[in-house]
């Protein structure tokens, strides 16, 4: 399972990069980076400093226009500006393709109850008893939030509820839900292998689901994937692959290897070490509380 792993997190890294597209066959594309949006396909692209409107103010017409396209799906509101930004980037500025996505992402929020997440704290207190996934109180240099999963805390067989418990972190994550000090931006996942065994993976059948939600409802939401304690599986997997992948997808990937002395410097690029927790190789004492955890969410049910 650990090439599942490594499978999903290429392919999540793959559809978040965000990399501007220059021409397309839409009807309207807008280009989410710092340059221009082109309204029409076929249109003549301004050249003259006054003939380009701002990036902001085109970004903003771009996200309206979505954010119209999906008013009437379930759960509509949820899609504000920064949502619909997140979907156009996802989709290369493509509308219409954009379009679909959130609404199929409208649709699975529905049928998946995120809205009410917190009705079912019962399952997820149970599934996070071991800390096998949960967002750390310690923060990039950036601020961003960290999202751990540490494997070899595997508890559970149950897939509806693995994927409960999934689906609660990253919006934790991601600044959801109620918990004071984490920002609705992008987040650095920790996967930490130490101790992993075909013991404690998941079945594929959950693999493939945790991947199918990662790709199609949260895009734009990852900033670095840090691995550590790689299995040699894993590492042979990534080095067979990594000559196809784009660089801006590849730098996202950071594999935490080397001496102790080593995997500290790489750690102090993205960490401050002083508070980093112990457990990703920190200076910060961490002990897993699943009490204290749970109680800064106020909106988690007993």
């Amino acid at each position: 399972m650990a090439l599942d792993a490594a499978a999903a997190a290429t392919e999540l890294l793959r559809d978040s990069s965000g990399t501007p597209v220059r021409e397309s066959a839409s009807t309207h594309v807008f280009f989410v980076d710092d340059s221009m949006c082109q309204a029409k396909a076929g249109e003549e692209t301004p050249t003259s400093e006054g003939a380009v409107r701002g990036g902001d103010e085109l970004r903003s017409e771009g996200a309206a226009q979505l954010k119209d396209a999906v008013k009437d799906e379930p759960g509509a509101a949820w899609a504000d500006e920064t949502v619909c930004l997140r979907y156009l980037a996802a989709r290369k500025g493509d509308l219409g393709k954009a379009t679909q996505m959130l609404t199929e992402s409208l649709r699975w929020r529905e049928s998946f109850g995120v809205a009410t997440l917190g009705e079912r704290g019962a399952i997820v207190r149970s599934q996070s008893a071991t800390g096998k996934m949960r967002v750390s109180e310690s923060v990039d240099r950036e601020g961003r939030a960290v999202l751990v999963m540490a494997p070899r805390l595997e508890n559970s067989v149950d897939h509806d509820a693995n994927l409960l418990n999934l689906v609660y972190h990253l919006e934790r994550a991601t600044g959801q839900r109620s918990v004071p000090g984490i920002p609705d931006g992008k987040l650095v996942t920790v996967m930490d292998f130490k101790g992993y065994s075909l013991r404690t993976a998941p079945p594929m059948k959950t693999s493939r689901a945790t991947l199918s939600i990662l790709q199609n409802h949260y895009p734009e939401r990852l900033h670095k994937f840090l691995l550590m304690n790689v299995p040699g599986i894993f590492a042979a997997f990534w080095s067979a692959i990594s000559p196809f992948i784009d660089p801006v997808t590849k730098a996202k990937v950071v594999f935490l290897r080397g001496s102790p002395e080593q995997q500290r410097a790489l750690l102090a690029e993205h960490f401050d070490l002083a508070q980093l927790e112990d457990a990703l190789g920190g200076d910060r004492p961490f002990t897993w509380d699943p009490d204290a955890y749970f109680a800064s969410d106020s909106g988690l049910a007993q």
